[in-house]
Parts: C-alpha cells; structure tokens; sequence
C-alpha cells in the first residue's frame, strides 16, 4: 500500500505539468537583449515584433526567421513600452530616461523625440487612429500630443496628490477616452478631446501595474499588486469580474483580437489564459522566463509573446481557444 501511494505522489506533478502547457507550443525564442525584457508589440501586419529591454535597446524581430531586422538605439535608460501605430510604419517608446521616441519602422531612424515630460515615463500608447499619442509618467500627466509636430494637444494633470502615479494607460477603440491607472489603485476615464476626468473609482488591488480596454470597448481589464485581475464595465467602472489565479503582482495583461480571451503574465511566472465572457481560467503554463513582465497577442490571435526577468522573447502558438 505504502508503495502505491508514493507512486500517487510522484506522477501529480507530472500530470499538472502536462495539462498545464497542452493548449501552448513554443514557436520562437528570440536571444540577443542583455536584460530583462519590459514591453511587447506585435506590428499591425504580425510580421515583426517589436522589444524593449532594461539594457535601453528596442529590437524588431522578423517573426517568420526569429532574426533582428532592426535595433534601435537612442535611450539612457528602460524602455518602459511600446506602441505600433495603425498601419505599422512608426513605432513609439517611452523610458525611465523621461523622454519618448517615435521611430521609423522601415529605417530604423529615429523622427520624433519627445522631451516634454520632466520625469520618467511609464507609458505610452498610439491612438486607435494614428494621429496622435498619449504617454504617462511619474511627473503626475498624461501629454496628448501630435505625432508629427510632437506638440502637446492636452496635458492632463492625472493625479492630486503628490504621491500618486500613474502606471498604465489604455485608449478606448474609439479613441474618445483614455483609461489610467495609479499607484494608489484607482482607475481613471480621460475624455481625450477636453482632457477633463469623466470618472474615477479606487479599487482593492493595490497598486495597479496595466489597464486594457477590450477590443469592443465595453470593458477594462485592470491588475497589480493584489494577484488579481478585475473586469469592469467601461462605462461605469462597475466589477463584472475578479479573476483569481495568480499568487504573486500581474504586471501585464492583453486582450485577444476577437475580445473574448485574456492573458495575463505576473511575477509568480505564469502566464493565465482566461474566458472573459465566463471569467474563468481557461489554462495557464509556465514559459520559463522568470518573472513575467510583459505578454502580448498577435493581431491575428494565433500567437502570444512573453517577456520576463531573462533577456529572450517567447512566442507561443495557440492550439486552441476554447
């Protein structure tokens, strides 16, 4: 009997491990950054992606050959995101160094550089249309300026106390709203035309490390420190759902294209795919990065990317989404 039941013991882990990573097959490793990996995109066409490190380099990599097609160089310090805009031809990064970069794709020159902010920046992302980006940082605003001249369009003092930062930040598809979130754990909604608050409601994860609007714009997804993620109505930030499954921070989260997966990637270096529709755990596996800082979908849903606290990029091919 004794001997039957170590048998038992030994083959759960084993099993768990398999279930675990049946939905997921590694596709690429791409190798060349020299520290940990901060941000993902993957460009309109899902034929590049592109990495932004804590060594101060972006790389763009052909997905198809797993080769760097183009390093950009410019940055003193983490590059803290990453963002395509629509059709793909510039990319933009923010830094610790408090400034953001808008590059060309193609080249690989730099055209725009962004000084405006007087602290590092967090975020920073390209509007549904193109024509104009939004960046946080620590300095408590969120510029909106134009992409071409580089000058400020709105500058939204974000925070009212001097001890609040906003982390993340996220368009509404319509790019009528932008959705923040702060050190201190609230989730904010920006009209973009006017930069005035429409709304704000403090949650209970702690600090909030990444908000998403869903592709159709009737949620955001929210997460940080408190292991979980929330799933709120867009409109009145009311919860629809607490996804429970992670045990350590969630540092990044990404939408499917069709909006009705998400993924999410936490220090406890797992990657969870969940129903939104459900809001239940659909898988999670273990890309065996480390730490998971960041995660992204491709714009055809076919693949995932994870970045973490080693210096390669994983992608994932999905074998199914139900």
């Amino acid at each position: 009997m004794q001997l039957k039941v170590k048998a038992i013991i030994l083959l759960i882990p084993f099993f768990t491990f398999a279930c675990s990573n049946s939905n997921v097959k590694e596709y690429k490793v791409l190798s060349g950054h020299k520290s940990d990996i901060l941000t993902l995109a993957f460009s309109p066409d899902n034929k590049t992606i592109a990495s932004g490190s804590s060594d101060k380099s972006i790389k763009i990599w052909d997905i198809e050959t797993g080769k760097v097609k183009l390093e950009l160089d410019g940055h003193s310090n983490n590059v803290s995101a990453l963002s395509y805009d629509l059709f793909g031809k510039n990319l933009a990064s923010s830094s610790f160094d408090s400034t953001v970069r808008i590059w060309d794709t193609n080249t690989g020159k730099p055209i725009i550089n962004f000084r405006e902010h007087v602290l590092p920046v967090n975020d920073v992302k390209f509007a549904p249309n193109g024509n104009f980006i939004a960046s946080a940082s620590v300095d408590k605003t969120i510029k909106l300026w134009n992409k071409k001249s580089g000058k400020v369009i709105e500058d939204i003092q974000a925070q009212l106390t001097s001890t609040v930062k906003t982390k993340s930040i996220s368009f509404s598809p319509d790019g009528k709203a932008i959705a923040s979130g702060s050190t201190d754990g609230s989730i904010s909604l920006w009209d973009v035309f006017t930069g005035k608050l429409i709304k704000t409601v403090r949650l209970d994860t702690g600090v909030i490390n990444t908000v998403a609007y869903d592709p159709d714009g009737k949620s955001i997804a929210v997460a940080g420190a408190s292991q979980s993620i929330k799933i709120l109505n867009s409109n009145n930030l009311q919860e629809k759902f607490d996804l429970s499954g992670h045990s350590r921070n969630i540092n990044s989260l990404a939408f499917s294209p069709d909006g009705k997966s998400l993924i999410s990637g936490s220090t406890d270096k797992s990657v969870i795919l969940w129903n939104v529709e459900t809001g239940k755990k659909v898988f999670s596996f273990n890309p065996k990065l480390g730490a998971v800082n960041t995660v992204a979908f491709s714009n055809d849903g076919k693949l995932i990317a994870t970045g973490g606290s080693e210096s390669d990029v994983k992608l994932w091919e999905l074998s199914s989404l139900k």
